[in-house]
């Protein structure tokens, strides 16, 4: 077990009401998720076929077990896309998927791994590459050389690259980014963006610096607006130990709540949600649609704190007002950073 002495400065305020719809203290979360699409096409008499493929959709995780999934109509699973496939001419075109999720609120400690990375399985390499949105120019790879200058340890490196993207870069859904993806090298120099583009920066500054990185699409709830949203973070993998979350959004290093939904995993931010191909003679799209809802069906128990604090005041006589400083012990009973 490791032991670490933290100086707080405790301010005498009076404490804000939590919200009661924080799921982050449950062992896990059962969640009904459907999604369901249309399309439309135009010019039906030289009609052949329509295949849509699905990259949005449930997947299996560490963390993430699909309990039941259904398809209308039926589909081709590849392991990791739904494809949907018609012979016939419709008007429109319609799809549906229902499926009940389970996701686990899943702690990951993490042994020392040297670092920069040694002798990468070549496998990985893909993830260290840049990408049309999670881009990496030399002033990317500038800045993350300077956050983690002199770090030896892997899970260290990842921290400060986690918390220099989070505290410098503004969460902002009034900016530009709100309506479409932009490149990690935009979001570095104007400082502001949302959780895709928060999430690109810090795969650009992890992949600029040999850590593999990839983008995770899904949902999470959020106990702002009281409901699910579309959402973006960043797996990191670290070797021997495998694919490790991080929303750097939600300050959650290393972990991850369990109102997270995992839908998809890329190497690069901003692809499609659906794709559409079809065979004809003068046939068009008009139009497509694509909707999803997520709705808690099931909260596993409260969990018990892993960790012992103790707390020790430094001055036993303080005035109103007064900052008093405490002594905070943390004891970890991993073997490993958490």
């Amino acid at each position: 077990m490791k032991k670490s002495l933290i100086l707080l400065f405790l301010l005498l305020i009076p404490l804000a009401t939590a919200q009661s719809e924080n799921y982050n203290d449950r062992t896990s979360l059962t969640i009904d998720y459907n999604s369901n699409g249309e399309i439309i096409l135009v010019g039906s008499s030289g009609f052949n076929s329509l295949t849509t493929t699905l990259y949005l959709n449930p997947m299996e995780s560490s963390r993430q077990t699909i309990e039941t999934l259904s398809t209308n109509p039926n589909s081709i699973n590849n392991g990791e896309d739904l494809i949907f496939e018609w012979n016939s001419f419709q008007n429109p075109f319609t799809y549906q998927l229902s499926s009940k999720i389970k996701t686990q609120n899943n702690l990951y400690p993490i042994k020392h791994i040297q670092f920069p990375i040694q002798n990468l399985d070549q496998k990985y390499e893909k993830y260290l590459e840049a990408g049309e949105i999670i881009d990496i120019t030399p002033k990317i790879i500038t800045k993350a050389s300077e956050i983690v200058d002199g770090e030896t340890d892997l899970y260290s490196a990842v921290f400060k690259i986690s918390d220099w993207v989070n505290n410098n870069i503004e969460y902002d859904l009034s900016t530009l980014t709100a309506e479409a993806a932009l490149q990690s090298s935009w979001v570095l120099d104007n400082r502001e963006g949302v959780c895709d583009e928060i999430s690109s920066l810090f795969i650009s500054l992890s992949r600029a610096v040999g850590i593999p990185a990839r983008f995770i699409s899904g949902s999470a709830y959020s106990n702002l607006n009281h409901s699910f949203e579309n959402h973006g973070w960043a797996e990191i993998y670290f070797p021997g130990q495998g694919w490790i979350p991080y929303d750097i959004t939600f300050g959650q290093f290393g972990w991850i709540d369990p109102s997270h939904i995992e839908l998809d995993k890329s190497i690069d931010a901003g692809e499609p949600s659906v794709r559409y191909s079809w065979k004809s003679m003068g046939t068009s799209l008009e139009s497509s649609s694509f909707q999803d809802e997520k709705l808690i069906i099931g909260e596993g128990n409260k969990i018990q704190p892993p960790f012992t604090f103790t707390i020790e005041p430094l001055f036993d006589k303080v005035g109103p007002g007064s900052y008093v400083p405490i002594k905070v012990a943390v004891q970890n009973p991993f073997e490993g950073y958490i």
